[in-house]
C-alpha cells in the first residue's frame, strides 16, 4: 500500500483535496480488488467457516471506507482490525502484521 499512500507521506504539508481524493480512490480500488480476490479463493476444508469469516470481516471493513469517503483519512480507528486478528490467528502472517 505504499505507492498508494506515498504521495500523501510526502506532500510536505497538507494534502489538497484532489491529493486525498486520488488516494482514496487508488485505496477503494485496492481494497475492492483483495475482495474480489479473497472471494476467488477456496480454502482446504477445515478452513472454510473461518476463511467465510474472514471473507466477510474483510467485506464490512470496505463497506466501512466506502461509507466514511474522504473521512476515513481522518479516523483514527482501524476498520480492518478484526480483518488482521483473523488472519494472524489463521496463520496468515503478512495479512495479520497489515503488511499484506
Amino acid at each position: 500500500m505504499g505507492e498508494i499512500f506515498g504521495p500523501l507521506a510526502s506532500s510536505g504539508g497538507a494534502p489538497s483535496p484532489a491529493l486525498l481524493q486520488s488516494t482514496y480512490d487508488a485505496l477503494l480500488a485496492q481494497l475492492r480488488g483483495e475482495q474480489a480476490d479473497l472471494e476467488a479463493l477456496t480454502p482446504p476444508a477445515d478452513l472454510q467457516e473461518d476463511w467465510d469469516a474472514l471473507v466477510a470481516a474483510h467485506a464490512d471493513a470496505v463497506e466501512v471506507v466506502e461509507e466514511q469517503g474522504l473521512g476515513y483519512f481522518d479516523d483514527q480507528s482501524n476498520p480492518f482490525a478484526s480483518v488482521e486478528a483473523m488472519a494472524t490467528e489463521m496463520g496468515f502472517e503478512a495479512c495479520g502484521s497489515g503488511q499484506g
